[in-house]
């Protein structure tokens, strides 16, 4: 961990990560325990890196599954930033901003206007993928055992 509170993802994790996503993302992407920006309802955001709740296990399913969902939404921005350049986390963040502005004109009720973003059906689609994976992987739901520094 570094002084600003950054660090890897844990190896457990990264190795069953690897089955959904590219080696060089995951050990390029940096995390942090504790939400910024005074978002206390949510239990990760992602801007160039990935903020989780500070209660998040990092060794758990439900841990790992939300790193997931975040990984998608980091992918997502990498992809904006290749096409865009140095806005494409900006034109991201826009997007994503303006779809969930759409859904409450549309009289949809918070949650369902967060859940009706494209981009978070496809994180919350592979979140789902991933526990249920690990589960069946795991049905003790221990996926890592061996691992000394549970968060």
């Amino acid at each position: 961990m570094d002084p600003s509170g950054l660090f890897p993802i844990p190896a457990c994790a990264k190795s069953l990560l690897n089955l959904y996503f590219p080696l060089d993302l995951l050990n390029h992407t940096e995390l942090s325990l504790g939400i910024p920006f005074g978002m206390d309802d949510i239990l990760g955001i992602t801007f160039t890196r990935i903020w989780l709740d500070p209660n998040t296990d990092l060794q758990s399913i439900a841990g790992i599954a939300l790193v997931g969902h975040e990984l998608v939404h980091l992918q997502e921005q990498v992809a904006w930033g290749m096409r865009f350049g140095g806005e494409g986390v900006l034109a991201w963040i826009g997007v994503y901003g303006a779809e969930y502005g759409i859904n409450r004109l549309k009289g949809m009720d918070h949650n369902k206007a967060y859940r009706a973003i494209r981009t978070e059906k496809e994180a919350v689609d592979l979140q789902t993928t991933i526990e249920n994976d690990l589960a069946k992987k795991f049905p003790d739901g221990n996926p890592c055992p061996n691992s000394c520094n549970r968060q």
